[in-house]
């Protein structure tokens, strides 16, 4: 995801943080504020691509992630584990393997929705 993308995400997520505020949008939306800049430090574009990945593509281990991603695993895990932190995902696990999943259903992008403040 270039800088540019990640500013269209940005600025689709503040429109529905507020149009979750104001009770719009059903349960289980992730809704960040990417304004806030320890905020933009957590979000990078590759953990955004990450997390959006994990949501679309259910049921891969970390090493697969990794594959599919191409970056190395170690640099995916330490990602999973800020997404884990911050409770985007679970990590749920099948003897030594783990499957991250996400702890919502969608993310939804609606650009240049204009919203009251």
């Amino acid at each position: 995801m270039n800088r540019k993308n990640a500013k269209k995400l940005a600025d689709g997520i503040i429109a529905l943080s507020r149009a979750q505020d104001a009770g719009l949008l059903p349960n289980h939306v992730v809704i960040i504020d990417l304004r806030d800049k320890g905020i933009q430090k957590i979000f990078t574009p590759k953990r955004l691509d990450l997390l959006n990945f994990v949501l679309k593509r259910k049921g891969l281990t970390v090493t697969g992630l990794a594959q599919k991603l191409g970056r190395p695993k170690e640099a995916v895990s330490a990602d999973l584990k800020l997404l884990l932190k911050y409770k985007l995902i679970e990590m749920p696990r099948e003897g030594r393997i783990k499957r991250p999943t996400p702890t919502f259903k969608m993310i939804q992008l609606v650009p240049n929705l204009a919203m009251p403040a």
